[in-house]
């Protein structure tokens, strides 16, 4: 998905969002100063939401993905697994409502390396993000349907 970049008129922060390209975004945003932040176009032409950009994936603002969630007994495997490869920003804990292990992503760089070792893309991502023919193995496409043998009593998948 895009970034849009919005610059306080006090403070002069920057503050990134991303959104879907055909989606409503605010013309302003309030900025923790209080202050107004007003959609900057020139940062987004320039590229400096990609220095900005790390206040999205930040520890107390961390990206999360429920298409990488897993089982809450799979998280101190996941754990391990990061830990293993040496992937910065990126831990598994129990999901807010108990149900899940979800990721939390602190850094763009370390979610990337995490979803290319283990197969995975984003199909809202940006340039930079992990994508399928970028070097890593694309996971084989799930079959369209499944049936039941019933002679055989297997079940059988369908493309």
């Amino acid at each position: 998905m895009p970034s849009y970049v919005w610059t306080c008129d006090a403070c002069g922060r920057a503050m990134t969002r991303e959104y879907d390209m055909f989606a409503n975004h605010p013309a302003w945003l309030r900025c923790p100063c209080k202050g107004v932040a007003r959609r900057d176009l020139g940062a987004e032409q320039r590229g400096d939401h990609r220095a900005v950009g790390r206040e999205i994936w930040c520890g107390h603002n961390p990206h999360t993905s429920v298409g990488a969630e897993v089982d809450p007994s799979q998280i101190a495997d996941e754990n391990a697994f990061v830990k293993q490869h040496n992937i910065q920003g990126v831990a598994f804990a129990l999901s807010d409502d108990g149900y899940s292990g979800e990721p939390r992503v602190t850094s763009r760089k370390g979610w990337k390396e995490y979803c290319e070792r283990r197969g995975y893309y984003n199909k809202d991502g940006g340039y930079g993000d992990a994508a399928p023919g970028a070097g890593h193995v694309v996971p084989p496409r799930e079959p369209s349907h499944y049936t039941i043998d019933p002679v055989a009593g297997t079940v059988v998948a369908h493309d």
